[in-house]
């Protein structure tokens, strides 16, 4: 920006040159925040203004080029599809553009732009890149589904969703509440059992293979750890997993661990108007879930938590054998509260049903 020397009182150019002093001011303090206007408002001088904003923005401009080049360096495609890796290395190189000032000085300009372009990924390394990975995980996907196949008493093939299968997405994505997960790693497969017997192969075949099983029920889960993960992994789908076996005889239910809450109290509500169970008031919530983490409800004064009224619990272990209270004790006081799937995949659970008054 140029200054141009004042007109004296006589100039017939003193009028304009007031007027366009005043407004280039003005405009300049109402593009900005109120807070740094505020800040600036003393300065009637356009070049002093100026001078203070660009001060202040550049120092913005340096802090925030300093967190996307961190950002940069801290990128790592993990699990990630090469789609969505590609996508964020793209967008952090966009803001490092409008971000990363290059010096003008001379003999610096054309050294400065060669040292940022030799340290951004080329589209070549990207294409081959994404080859190899891709060629990685078609590796382990055929690996994976010659291991199921095998398993001639189960279907659990049928029940198999890869990145590419139209209702991949849905499944994923059904019931989680935090955004901020919806662009982590995916499983390489979602696997969703319909029988108790399709676990096994899920379990024998990603500890062959090397992957980890990120277990899911209901999907209320803001911490991501059902569908998310560091390494490669497979998602265990247990939604499919819903039956209810009520005995008002014994005042008792057994639930798999892919029903939810809502499920759990409508089938207890058609049989019986004076029983019900202490868990939460989000009918979605599933139960596996729920009493893994402890459940905490509006009745828990009266009943305790949801894990105090388990009586009995099936587990399938990582050798594919399923447990319950008598053959493991330790293990059924873990899985009450202590986090289900940090011991196993927990299959269904026998509740005590609670008296509660008709009306």
């Amino acid at each position: 920006m140029e200054r141009c020397d004042k007109p004296s009182p006589t100039s017939p150019n003193y009028r304009q040159w007031e007027r366009c002093g005043a407004m280039v001011p003005s405009r300049i303090l109402n593009s900005i925040s109120k807070d740094i206007a505020d800040s600036v408002e003393y300065l009637f001088d356009s070049l002093e203004l100026w001078s203070e904003l660009k001060d202040r923005y550049d120092q913005t401009n340096g802090a925030k080029s300093c967190q996307i080049q961190k950002e940069i360096n801290d990128l790592s495609q993990g699990t990630l599809d090469i789609t969505t890796y590609y996508s964020r290395m793209k967008k952090l190189w966009g803001g490092a553009k409008h971000h990363i000032a290059i010096s003008c000085k001379e003999g610096s300009y054309a050294s400065s732009i060669r040292k940022r372009r030799n340290g951004k990924p080329s589209i070549l390394f990207v294409l081959l890149l994404s080859l190899f990975l891709a060629k990685c995980y078609s590796h382990e996907q055929q690996e994976l589904l010659h291991c199921l196949s095998t398993y001639s008493e189960s279907n659990i093939t049928q029940n198999i969703y890869n990145p590419n299968s139209p209702t991949y997405t849905s499944i994923l994505e059904y019931a989680q509440k935090n955004p901020r997960w919806w662009n982590s790693s995916h499983p390489i497969f979602i696997a969703s059992p319909r029988t108790e017997a399709e676990i096994r192969p899920v379990i024998l075949c990603s500890k062959k293979i090397g992957l980890q099983i990120k277990i899911k029920s209901g999907g209320h889960d803001y911490e991501g750890i059902s569908f998310r993960s560091e390494s490669p992994f497979v998602m265990l789908d247990l939604s499919n997993l819903n039956e209810i076996k009520i005995d008002l005889n014994e005042e008792t239910a057994w639930v798999q661990a892919g029903a939810t809450l809502g499920e759990l109290y409508y089938a207890i509500a058609k049989r019986s108007k004076v029983h019900g169970f202490p868990g939460g008031v989000c009918f979605s919530v599933g139960t596996g879930g729920l009493i893994s983490g402890g459940g905490l409800s509006a009745l828990m004064r009266k009943f305790r938590l949801a894990a105090d009224n388990v009586v009995d619990a099936r587990v399938m272990d990582v050798n594919g054998n399923i447990l319950d209270r008598e053959m493991n004790e330790d293990l059924f006081w873990a899985v009450r509260g202590g986090g289900g799937a940090s011991f196993g995949v927990i299959l269904s659970w026998k509740l005590k049903l609670v008296r509660v008054p008709e009306k």
